[in-house]
């Protein structure tokens, strides 16, 4: 106990830890009981910025730069720690009602924090689970000092308050969806819970919720123990980019693909290389991400239902096992805690490594390729709000992938001695800086496990694929170390990497102290074995050695812009260590003197390298900013020339249309006028009126010429004499004797007969004119 330091007395990221449990309601102490064994503890945690969070027994939370604690762990001996601090960020996340907190589990980009535990007030209450979701960055930070209040909402409160016994098993953000929870659950019921508007209303919604029935029974109430005691989703590679990974009880690894949670994005290029062997993968494809056709996005949004209309995605598995000759006889029996899973670039580079931890060994296993996609074909049930999908109902699916049992390493001297009940605390994580190092931890004792033989077989296996070798060389063994062991179980256990140096396992008690661990650097470890030194290279080593000349120069460059304001000459240096021409070779004092300024100079230098480190970053964000713009100028240009095309393209084929139906028009318009003139036209009303007084004429032309005869006949009868003694008309004669006088009425009638006959002779002209007429009418 005395390698760990205690809380410093200011404030910093671990002082807030230590509390009191008399101070805390009897309902809300930390219980060290069977429950532990069902849900996972951890009190610390990282985002992808590199951001430590530490919560407390009351919700607390304090975060720091990771950096800084990994150097702060460098330039101070653990143990011997007993003051300094690391300035932290304080968030006061508003619990209603207060509850124990157990676990923290920040999201990628630190926005939101997953908190769990246990609570329930009042005498002889059953403890229930609680489980909130506190906004960081929505806090409102108009307090004293650095202090944060944050925003929660209540996770699945309708489900721990119906069965007090259910705990939160794992929970973990989504890695493509920044405000995606992933929680499995005691009951076996894995969710996919949407926390976009925990800033704005203080409530969560559950998107997708599954009950994983591992032997097809459809149980109806929860187990003691959970069966399903872990989840892991897998590296984004191929349809790893939607798989979950569950571990039973047994041990045994299922999967379950595609899983998806809406809003999640994906890299364009990732969706167009998936694998679609069958139409169901298609259509879903084809629902789930309806922008790929569109080739301007680079990063593509899926747009998930939410919820399963047809058959839900199927729980395949268990996987079956495979196990290397000398792993004979290295069955786990049920005795599984966690898993965890990094990528396997053997082979075609789909595969995985899956570390699982038992109550006393490592278990590492190879998965040589990826899980395909498939949904239940048998039956299922949809009750309580979630899906009963069943490990058997994976029928289209072939083959699934092997489960290959490489190594087992056992964290007892005495295998089988570590009982499950006095498992407290249990934690398996892959190292950041070193992808070869997993630590594993049961209660108090941490171990570094480097597995000295995954770049041996990864490279066998690539010489297996392009070679066709069917033999693999033998492979060397793991070096184990024990970096901490200590009785009391851990409270929380958390790897944290650097870029620029190795990394440091934050180790932390429940009573507020805490250890940094420094694992041995993979130089010494090479030393030690010279099994290491030749098969097993560290990809980390190799990565200087692997630059281009460009990125040399470029670095080069950027260095030169460095401020170099805080570096001392050697003069300088040598005159700090105690270095003078009076030391002797050999000297205990000289050595001293040469050991102090040998760390000075490795300590300007990795300040150097950092800052250099800061400026490449800075200069690359700036770089990121700049291609970001310009793409989104292109984009928008792009976007109005296919704008332009397409209308320029629709107006063509406007005019082309307008063209062809005027064309037609035309068509059918001679068409018309070549019918029109083989149909009788009906006649118009002045031709009707004509028609009729032409009708009428024609009557009366026998009765013209009928008259006309009688007046020729009267006009012959009365032009036979040219005198002017006209006797009688007709046939009768009028005789005058000479000298007779005329009276005034013959004088009237002589008269009228002259009238009568220029009247009759104008008759006659007409009557020649009206012939003439009728028979050009009728010619």
């Amino acid at each position: 106990d005395d390698m760990f330091a205690p809380a410093p007395s200011s404030p910093s990221l671990f002082d807030h830890v230590a509390v009191d449990d008399a101070r805390l309601p009897r309902a809300h102490q930390r219980v060290d009981d069977i429950e532990s064994a069902m849900s996972r503890t951890n009190a610390v945690s990282e985002d992808e910025r590199g951001v430590v969070y530490v919560v407390n027994a009351r919700g607390e939370i304090r975060s720091t730069p990771s950096r800084d604690v990994v150097s702060y762990a460098r330039d101070v001996d653990a143990s011997t720690i007993t003051s300094g601090c690391l300035p932290a960020t304080r968030y006061l996340p508003q619990y209603a009602p207060t509850f124990v907190a157990e676990h923290v589990c920040a999201s990628p980009s630190g926005r939101l924090a997953c908190v769990h535990g246990r609570g329930g007030e009042g005498a002889g209450e059953r403890r229930r689970a609680a489980c909130y979701v506190a906004c960081l960055s929505a806090s409102d930070s108009s307090t004293a000092g650095s202090d944060r209040t944050c925003v929660t909402a209540r996770v699945c409160e309708d489900a721990f308050e119906a069965v007090a016994s259910t705990r939160v098993v794992r929970c973990a953000w989504h890695p493509n969806a920044d405000a995606t929870l992933a929680m499995l659950t005691s009951d076996g019921v894995f969710r996919l819970i949407n926390c976009d508007d925990v800033a704005s209303s203080g409530k969560v919604v559950v998107e997708k919720s599954w009950r994983l029935d591992i032997d097809g029974s459809f149980p109806e109430s929860s187990p003691v123990r959970p069966d399903v005691v872990d989840f892991a989703f897998a590296p984004a590679n191929g349809w790893g980019a939607f798989t979950v990974y569950f571990l039973t009880k047994s041990g045994d690894v299922h999967g379950m693909c595609p899983v998806v949670a809406r809003g999640a994005k994906y890299p364009r290029v990732t969706l167009t290389n998936l694998a679609v062997e069958n139409e169901t993968t298609a259509m879903w494809m084809d629902d789930t991400f309806p922008d790929l056709s569109d080739k301007r996005l680079p990063v593509v949004a899926a747009h998930a239902a939410a919820s399963d209309t047809g058959a839900p995605v199927a729980l395949q598995g268990p996987l079956p096992r495979r196990q290397a000759p000398r792993m004979a006889g290295s069955d786990a029996e049920e005795d599984a805690l966690e898993l965890t899973v990094s990528a396997f670039s053997g082979g075609g580079g789909s595969g995985n490594v899956v570390a699982t931890l038992h109550a006393g060994a490592v278990h590492i296993h190879i998965i040589p390729s990826e899980l395909k996609p498939a949904w239940c074909e048998g039956p299922f049930q949809n009750m309580r709000g979630y899906t009963f999908t069943m490990s058997n109902a994976s029928a289209s699916v072939e083959e699934l992938p092997s489960l290959m049992t490489v190594d087992t390493i056992q964290l007892s001297s005495s295998p089988g001695t570590q009982s499950l009940a006095k498992v407290q605390f249990a934690s398996v994580r892959w190292d950041p800086a070193l992808r070869e190092r997993v630590f594993a931890c049961i209660n108090g004792v941490v171990h570094s496990i480097i597995l000295t033989w995954l770049p041996v077989l990864e490279m066998a296996a690539e010489d297996m694929v392009d070679e066709n070798k069917n033999e693999a060389e033998s492979l060397p063994l793991p070096h184990v170390e024990t970096l901490c062991d200590v009785d009391a179980p851990l409270l929380g256990l958390h790897p944290l990497g650097d870029p620029l140096a190795e990394g440091v396992v934050v180790a932390l008690r429940r009573d507020g102290t805490y250890r940094m661990l420094i694992p041995p650097p993979v130089s010494a470890v090479a030393e030690t074995s010279s099994e290491i030194t030749t098969p097993s290279k560290s990809a980390v080593a190799m990565q200087p050695q692997m630059l281009e000349a460009s990125s040399r120069s470029e670095l080069r460059a950027l260095a030169e812009g460095v401020r170099r304001d805080k570096l001392k000459t050697i003069e300088e240096i040598m005159k700090d260590a105690g270095i003078d021409a009076d030391m002797k070779i050999g000297d205990q004092g000289s050595n001293e003197a040469l050991a102090k300024c040998a760390s000075a100079l490795k300590e300007i230098y990795v300040d150097y390298a950092r800052d250099v480190h800061d400026e490449v970053r800075t200069t690359a964000l700036r770089l990121q900013s700049e291609i970001k713009r310009q793409k989104d100028e292109v984009t928008a240009l792009l976007k109005s020339a296919n704008d332009a095309i397409e209308r320029h393209n629709m107006l063509i084929e406007r005019i082309e249309s307008a063209a062809t139906t005027h064309e037609d028009i035309r068509a059918k318009l001679r068409n018309l006028a070549e019918r029109e003139k083989k149909i009788p036209h009906p006649l118009t009303k002045a031709e009707k009126v004509l028609k009729a007084q032409m009708e009428a004429y024609n009557a009366d032309v026998p009765l013209i010429q009928q008259r006309i005869e009688e007046l020729s006949e009267r006009a012959a009868v009365a032009t036979e004499r040219e005198d002017d003694d006209i006797g009688y008309v007709g046939s009768r004669r009028v005789n005058g004797g000479a000298g007779h006088e005329p009276s005034a009425e013959d004088r009237n009638v002589r008269k009228a007969l002259i009238e009568q006959g220029e009247t009759i002779k104008s008759n006659v002209a007409k009557l020649k004119l009206i012939e003439e007429i009728i028979e050009q009418r009728y010619q």
